[in-house]
């Protein structure tokens, strides 16, 4: 199983800070990398990234609507990106390559069309 501590290390040198949220009321407006983890098992089941990480997730985002309808408990991670060593793509891209290539692994919901 592939959990988020090992985007942890591969972020590491990347991050200003991340943050963990039980609720969608308290996510951060920042721009960021965000991950949705299941609750009991924090494996990872989705990866995005966002210029407002709070508007994305709390408006947008139906992968979490999807989720409070099945009543699955999750939790979200944001990674809040140093940009001026990795923009947001390049993060996403990094964090779903290693995921995909190192680790052979692909969140669940990002292959939703």
């Amino acid at each position: 199983m592939i959990t988020d501590k090992e985007v942890d290390d591969l972020l590491n040198r990347y991050i200003e800070d991340c943050f963990y949220f039980e609720s969608l009321n308290f996510i951060t407006n920042k721009a960021g990398i965000y991950l949705l983890l299941k609750k009991n098992d924090e494996e990872i089941i989705y990866v995005g990234k966002s210029k407002n990480v709070k508007n994305r997730i709390t408006i947008h985002h139906s992968v979490c609507k999807k989720l409070l309808n099945l009543n699955t408990e999750f939790r979200i991670k944001v990674y809040v990106i140093n940009k001026q060593y990795l923009s947001l793509d390049m993060a996403e891209s990094l964090v779903l390559n290693h995921l995909m290539y190192n680790l052979s692994f692909f969140p669940i919901y990002n292959n939703e069309v």
